[in-house]
């Protein structure tokens, strides 16, 4: 009973849901993409075709430690409607077993009937649908045994906060290294002080994107002398 699932539907967000498998297996965890549909063939919320590892009738949910939802508007709602999904995290949560949805999904645990019981997070402005006893306002909660986070972009942070509930903060921490957490997160720093996140080389070139100081472009998007890009500020 180590095996964790991440449950694919019709519509869920790709993003979350390859992101928290890929985390996962860095740290050793296992971690099986398992299909509510009829077919192992997924279709998620942009048009991409995953396969996953297997169906929900083929497997034992005794051998599973814990239960992950990915978003996705229509990927929560087809969760959030089929019985065997709601009555397993239900069964799961009242066993102390790991729940974690993200974004949209914890409608599922609305549905389930454990969210008026949990403080959580959910995409913006689905708090209403979702009915947390407390609605909070960080990118990842932790409540009893589940997990909540907001949307896409906390996406990394809702997968390391999983690796340290399951295998602790050294593996959390070494996975964050893996990825880059702390050079993305001095860059953020930088650019909040409004600082470019690019850099660019003495002879005026993006060192990241190879744009020339001059010319619109780089992964921020902006001129030299013009306001604009991902940094919003001016080189005057």
């Amino acid at each position: 009973m180590n095996k964790y699932m991440v449950l694919l539907s019709k519509g869920y967000e790709e993003t979350e849901a390859l992101l928290v498998v890929t985390y996962l297996r860095r740290a050793g965890i296992e971690v099986d993409t398992i299909s509510t549909m009829d077919t192992l063939e997924t279709l998620g919320d942009h048009d991409i075709m995953i396969k996953a590892d297997k169906k929900w009738d083929e497997i034992h949910l005794d051998d599973y430690a814990g239960i992950i939802t990915p978003g996705g508007m229509i990927g929560s709602e087809t969760l959030a409607a089929d019985s065997r999904v709601t009555k397993a995290i239900k069964d799961f949560h009242d066993a102390g077993k790991l729940v974690a949805s993200i974004c949209a999904s914890p409608i599922v645990l609305h549905a389930a009937g454990i969210a008026k019981d949990i403080e959580g997070v959910c995409y913006p402005g689905m708090e209403e649908a979702v009915g947390f006893k407390k609605a909070h306002e960080e990118i990842v909660f932790f409540d009893q045994n589940v997990l909540t986070s907001r949307g896409p972009l906390t996406a990394p942070f809702f997968a390391l906060k999983l690796i340290e509930i399951i295998k602790g903060e050294d593996a959390r921490n070494d996975v964050a290294g893996q990825i880059l957490l702390p050079r993305v997160q001095e860059a953020l720093v930088g650019m909040a002080q409004g600082k470019c996140a690019c850099g660019t080389t003495e002879g005026g070139e993006s060192c990241c994107c190879g744009h020339h100081e001059h010319a619109e472009g780089g992964c921020c998007g902006h001129h030299k002398h013009a306001e604009g890009g991902g940094c919003g500020h001016h080189h005057h």
